[in-house]
C-alpha cells in the first residue's frame, strides 16, 4: 500500500507555517516502517533507514545582520530584523489542528496554507510572485467561506458608484458611461 507520506508532510508543514506565521519546511525524510506483509518476515526489513544526506534540498529564510544605531554616545539600539523564537503549546496546537481536521473549510484551508507555505518561500527573492502567491491564497478560502454569498443589486450599484462617477468625469455622457461596448 503507498502511503503519500512525503505529500502528508508537506501539508503539514504548510499548515504549521500558516497557524505560525513562519516558513516551516520538511527537510527530508529519513526513514520508512512498512507493514508485515506475512508473519515469518523479519523485523530488520520493515523498518528502513534512509540515504538522506545528499537528497536534502534546502529552503530556508537567511539571517538577517543586525543594524547598529548610533548617537554621540555609541550605539544607541540594535535593531534584529529576524523573526524572534515563537512559542509553541503542544495541547494548542492539538487542538487547532483537531479543529481544521474536522472542519468543512478543511480542503480549500490545506489549499490555502500551500499557497501561504510558497508565499513566504518567495518572499525574499521573488515578491512580486510571493504576492500573487498571497492573493490566491485568501482567494482559495474566500471562495468556500464565501460560496452563498450574494450581494443585493442596490448594493453592488453603491460599490460601482465611484466607477460610475469616473466614467462620467472622463467626459462620457450618461448613455455610453451606462453601456459599456
Amino acid at each position: 500500500m503507498f502511503y503519500a507520506d512525503e505529500e502528508i508532510a508537506r501539508d503539514i508543514a504548510s499548515i504549521l507555517s500558516l497557524l505560525l506565521r513562519r516558513y516551516i519546511t520538511v527537510a527530508a525524510k529519513v526513514r520508512e516502517i512498512h507493514p508485515r506483509n506475512f508473519e515469518q518476515e523479519p523485523a530488520w526489513l520493515l523498518d528502513n533507514s534512509l540515504d538522506f544526506v545528499n537528497r536534502i534540498s534546502r529552503s530556508y529564510w537567511e539571517h538577517k545582520p543586525a543594524t547598529f544605531v548610533y548617537d554621540f554616545e555609541g550605539v544607541h539600539d540594535i535593531i534584529d530584523y529576524n523573526p524572534p523564537p515563537l512559542g509553541l503549546v503542544p495541547r494548542d496546537l492539538r487542538r487547532h489542528l483537531t479543529a481544521l481536521a474536522s472542519s468543512h473549510y478543511a480542503e480549500p484551508l490545506v489549499l490555502a496554507a500551500r499557497l501561504y507555505s510558497q508565499a513566504l518561500r518567495q518572499i525574499e527573492h521573488e515578491p512580486d510572485l510571493a504576492y500573487q502567491s498571497l492573493i490566491s491564497c485568501v482567494e482559495t478560502i474566500a471562495n468556500k467561506a464565501l460560496s452563498k454569498y450574494r450581494p443585493e443589486e442596490p448594493d453592488m450599484i453603491r460599490t460601482k458608484k465611484s466607477v460610475f462617477n469616473m466614467a462620467t468625469q472622463l467626459v462620457l455622457n450618461r448613455n455610453s458611461a451606462g453601456h459599456w461596448p
